[in-house]
């Protein structure tokens, strides 16, 4: 694991298996003062905890398992990825376009180490599959489960409600698209305010102003 995986989950993934209490660890700093409750409530966090108690928290077992987890996320994408440019391009076309994804150094840092953002882009895929198929509700579930593994998924949230929002206004003037367009938003308001309320208004991180703070930190950088 590396950077945000190894210092955002890892650590409170360990917490949790250690101690079990989720109550005391959202209590605790974040990594601002070096506390473990860093995305404490990201699901790739969820999937290091399960993984650690399924192998009894022997990393010469779990480290190679997620490592697993990793490679056959980054499949996925690339197949889903194939999935989606078929309705637009030939066979032959999508193929190419994949093959250079697959090849693309990195994809192949991002597939062979224990990243958080492979997992994000699994289901950005899978949400821009299911909009190409229509299979709006999946897509909106996939979209969330985007923005619940780290919160760079606004970009897919943002994405994925534009392409509704154009269909709607092209035409399809659905009930299905509009009761899709509220889930989505609806569902990354009640995500980011729980995210930000845990991470960022304890006492000892600072409020809600050292959140946008690091946002602007991160833009600027």
């Amino acid at each position: 694991p590396v950077w945000d995986a190894a210092s955002g989950a890892f650590a409170p993934a360990a917490h949790l298996y250690q101690n079990g209490s989720l109550g005391k660890l959202l209590a605790l700093p974040g990594y601002q003062v070096g506390g473990p409750n860093t995305d404490t409530l990201s699901l790739y966090t969820a999937l290091v905890y399960a993984s650690m108690n399924v192998f009894q928290g022997k990393a010469v077992l779990f480290i190679p398992f997620l490592h697993v987890l990793s490679v056959f996320a980054a499949a996925l994408i690339v197949y889903g990825f194939y999935l989606a440019l078929r309705k637009i391009l030939e066979r032959e076309e999508a193929a190419l376009s994949c093959l250079i994804l697959a090849t693309f150094p990195l994809f192949l840092v991002q597939a062979s180490y224990i990243y958080m953002e492979i997992f994000g882009a699994l289901f950005s895929v899978l949400s821009l599959w299911c909009y190409v198929e229509r299979r709006y509700w999946t897509g909106s579930l996939c979209t969330l489960m985007v923005l619940s593994m780290k919160a760079l998924g606004l970009f897919t949230v943002a994405g994925f409600v534009a392409m509704l929002a154009m269909d709607y206004l092209l035409g399809a003037r659905s009930k299905k698209i509009v009761l899709n367009l509220v889930l989505v938003t609806l569902g990354a308001i009640a995500i980011a305010l729980m995210n930000l309320h845990f991470r960022y208004s304890i006492p000892a991180v600072g409020g809600y102003s050292d959140y946008f703070r690091s946002v602007i930190s991160y833009l600027v950088d």
